[in-house]
């Protein structure tokens, strides 16, 4: 038992150790001096960075931020335009991916309308296929850093997602390097597939946090997409500085997304719910939406059935159905692709029939 005992306490002296060298403090904590904090104001941090749509920001400059959603929901987006904003007002943005590749990230730029001058001046983009470290020295003119994603960077490193040692190394070997020199590390992470509330391995990544974390969840009713108008709702999941003003679960803000049919000329911003059609009416239109495709999907189900004896053609069953022709064709060819009906072609036939029950 001795044994074990010194075996541990051999193990954690090391990891301290470990961790003072990789952090660049030498071997021993460094006292913080007291005396300048006193002097200056005893001011919490205020998140600046980021206009939310009231003249207040998203991000605490010098500290973690972490906003976390499902997929489709909106993050790598949110985060895209946040840093165009950034490079339109001559800021310099420092980009560590994992996820994606730089390519998407110039197409988005293009679309968002920052010139390539904007770009290749202050967009910093790393390749982490060369080298183990961040930069020493950063722009002065920097303000944040986006780190897509924490899960992937955990990974990256060889620890276990799920562990609590990774989400340690990540922080002290990517993230601390920026928000030491001052930046707003904003981090991007994922959830689970059980619960869509939280993020993976929640506990600690919750815990390290000293910024604010949003959870971005995609508003029913305004799905984002090419020509289409898209919204998603930002909720506070932590803000320990106080600095948001906001409840936890309460909507931050929505970030708002519109765009050509072809994903071009992007249009952004960020509203304060307020300012926003309310989230509720956009839920409701969403449920009523679905509502009347189930009722389609039933009459076309049946019209279907009851020309069983003599299975119709699209245009025969739209002949009962009636409505939007491009409405009544998208609800058919769910069924078709869900298994609620199903087509043939007969013999010597120009067009296909359908039936209810597999030819």
């Amino acid at each position: 038992m001795q044994e074990k005992r010194l075996h541990l306490r051999a193990s954690r002296e090391a990891a301290l150790r470990e961790a003072a060298q990789d952090d660049g403090a030498g071997d021993s904590w460094q006292e913080l001096d007291l005396g300048p904090i006193y002097e200056s104001g005893i001011v919490p941090p205020q998140p600046t960075i980021t206009d939310r749509g009231d003249g207040r920001g998203l991000f605490y400059p010098g500290l973690p931020n972490v906003i976390f959603g499902d997929s489709g929901a909106g993050k790598t987006a949110l985060t895209q335009w946040v840093a165009a904003q950034e490079l339109m007002a001559g800021h310099h943005v420092y980009h560590v991916d994992y996820e994606t590749n730089v390519y998407v990230w110039l197409s988005r730029f293009d679309a968002l309308g920052v010139p390539r001058a904007k770009v290749l001046a202050g967009y910093h983009y790393y390749n982490l296929s060369e080298g183990q470290r961040p930069p020493k020295t950063f722009h002065p003119d920097a303000r944040i850093v986006i780190i897509d994603s924490l899960t992937a960077a955990i990974a990256a490193s060889g620890a276990d997602p799920n562990a609590m040692d990774g989400v340690e190394t990540v922080y002290r070997q990517v993230v601390n390097p920026f928000t030491r020199a001052g930046l707003a590390a904003v981090v991007i992470d994922h959830v689970p597939h059980a619960d869509k509330k939280r993020m993976v391995n929640s506990t600690r990544k919750k815990g390290i946090v000293q910024g604010a974390i949003y959870r971005v969840e995609g508003v029913r009713g305004a799905p984002f997409g090419p020509g289409m108008a898209g919204t998603s709702a930002l909720h506070l999941f932590k803000d320990n500085m106080g600095g948001t003003q906001v409840a936890v679960e309460d909507v931050v803000t929505t970030f708002n997304m519109a765009s050509d049919t072809k994903g071009l000329n992007m249009q952004c911003y960020f509203a304060r719910p307020s300012a926003t059609p309310p989230l509720a009416q956009l839920a409701l239109q969403a449920q009523r939406q679905d509502e009347l495709k189930e009722k389609r999907k039933q009459d076309i189900y049946e019209v279907v059935a009851e020309l069983a004896d003599n299975p119709p053609t699209k245009t025969d069953v739209y002949k009962h159905i009636g409505g939007t022709y491009k409405y009544f064709t998208e609800v058919l060819n769910e069924m078709i692709t869900t298994g609620q009906v199903y087509t043939f072609r007969p013999k010597g036939a120009r067009s296909d029939h359908y039936v209810i029950d597999r030819p």
